[in-house]
């Protein structure tokens, strides 16, 4: 039971709620509770002048449709992002990986004594190095 009062008259006197009880007994917190099938939060605190519980509640089935158009297109912007970084990557290791495979088959055919072998080197970073150390050697 909760009694309410203003300058001591009574507003409310016989509400018996789990919910009132938390508010009774404790100067501030939070809890989760259902009211007329709706799963709510509550949040509140006692005023040190007055005694007076201030507190808000949410419904969470407005806060999951005030939510939803933003979860929508995070997804969809993470999923994007997820394509597009995978294409990137592809490319990016495309362009590692090709000279190298064709710098070892150009060695293996050096390898098999085919000394007229050419290798073309097309760039100066250490990948082209590797190639003008075998086209030295």
């Amino acid at each position: 039971m909760l009694e309410v009062t203003f300058r001591n008259h009574s507003l409310l006197s016989t509400v018996d709620d789990d919910y009132y009880k938390k508010l009774k007994t404790e100067a501030k917190g939070n809890f989760n509770f259902t009211s007329k099938g709706h799963n709510r939060f509550t949040t509140f605190l006692t005023n040190d002048l007055t005694g007076w519980k201030i507190g808000g509640t949410l419904d969470y089935a407005e806060v999951q449709k005030a939510a939803a158009p933003i979860l929508k297109t995070t997804m969809l912007i993470v999923i994007i992002a997820l394509v597009l970084g995978a294409v990137i990557a592809y490319f990016i290791t495309h362009s590692i990986i090709q000279p190298i495979v064709k710098l070892k088959e150009q060695a293996q055919t050096i390898s098999t004594g085919d000394l007229t072998e050419t290798i073309e080197v097309k760039s100066s970073d250490e990948i082209g190095q590797l190639g003008e150390a075998f086209r030295s050697m």
